[in-house]
């Protein structure tokens, strides 16, 4: 992510950076809309819940973007464990600070691991930190490609 400066930022996608480099490795990262509605929304609202799109989005997908309120977002997952029933989900989130994770101006990133979906909603809830209706959210499937290997001159 590109780092800015100041205490309230409008995060976009455009703020994340499309390369990636591991080791001696170079890699390509292609975001894609899946899905978007309102985090809080009934069941038979025509608008989709986060419930909803993650249930659909993982029946799919394995790696996605959740971007909330154009302030958050964090990093979703699903692992099969080489063709266990079930696997695990993970988020990992990178701004989180302060109440309720964290100690007063203490922050940090992490990686959880839930063993079922509802777990990971009410942790992706806990960690977003949103007490209000209608807060609307965007979730995006990630893919990552293998670019090359980073040649000595870059």
């Amino acid at each position: 992510m590109r780092k800015y400066r100041g205490e309230i930022y409008q995060f976009t996608l455009h703020d994340l950076c499309d390369t990636c480099c591991l080791d001696n490795l170079r890699f390509k990262v292609h975001t894609e809309i899946f899905s978007f509605g309102a985090l809080y929304e009934h069941n038979n609202s025509p608008i989709k819940n986060l419930a909803k799109s993650l249930i659909n989005f993982f029946s799919q997908h394995k790696v996605g973007l959740l971007h909330c309120r154009h302030l958050r977002a964090v990093v979703i997952g699903r692992d099969n464990c080489n063709g266990c029933v079930g696997g695990d989900y993970f988020m990992f989130d990178c701004q989180s600070k302060d109440y309720p994770l964290f100690g007063e101006g203490d922050c940090r990133p992490y990686l959880l691991r839930c063993k079922t979906l509802q777990m990971l909603l009410y942790c992706i809830v806990m960690a977003l930190e949103v007490r209000c209706k209608r807060v609307q959210f965007a979730l995006h499937k990630v893919s990552i490609r293998y670019d090359g290997p980073i040649l000595e001159d870059q």
